[in-house]
């Protein structure tokens, strides 16, 4: 309908909509920050973002020339910097996506058991914001618990977010499975 291809009635997860509240409680409604309530998540999930792919590729490469370079092509040879201007919950995938790589694609007596439950959260949190995009990390959580059964214990905290998204999207939408971005709940 057009309603939900102009952005009017469109339904999110509350993954990222979560982060803005902060901003908007703190400001008043003159204040930019409640017209721009996405502005310091957006900033921080950008500084993450660049900074574990720069830890990234020096943990995989332990030179630090070779991260500088990687981050100065990744930020130069991509409007990444525009591409954070706007808001969008394809930010918090993003941060998420390159932190579950970070955290868990690294020497196997490296990971800790900290490290799988925060990679966890961070796919949780992907599912709570845009739940198609779980995707992107199947192909690098399941061979890794596949190389390491001794860890799937450590997803439980995952399972509770995803549980609860479940839930709330069939509280709200009617359908647990149903795509928050492809109901209009306004229409009658």
């Amino acid at each position: 309908t057009p309603e939900i291809t102009s952005g009017v009635g469109y339904v999110t997860g509350l993954g990222y909509p979560a982060l803005a509240v902060f901003s908007v409680i703190i400001s008043s409604k003159e204040d930019i920050l409640f017209h721009h309530g996405f502005f310091i998540p957006n900033l921080l999930l950008y500084v993450g973002t660049v900074y574990i792919t720069f830890s990234w590729i020096k943990q995989l490469t332990n030179k630090s020339w070779i991260s500088i370079v990687g981050v100065a092509a990744f930020l130069g040879a991509s409007p990444y910097l525009i591409w954070f201007v706007e808001p969008w919950n394809g930010h918090v995938v993003e941060f998420a996506i390159i932190g579950i790589a970070f955290l868990l694609i690294r020497p196997k007596d490296t990971v800790t058991k900290k490290s799988v439950m925060l990679a966890c959260l961070l796919a949780g949190w992907i599912f709570a914001t845009r739940f198609v995009d779980i995707l992107w990390v199947l192909p690098i959580l399941i061979p890794f618990f596949i190389l390491n059964p001794k860890k799937i214990p450590y997803i439980f905290p995952a399972i509770i977010i995803f549980a609860l998204v479940l839930f709330s999207q069939w509280t709200y939408l009617g359908d647990p499975l149903q795509f928050p971005n492809t109901t209009n709940p306004w229409e009658e």
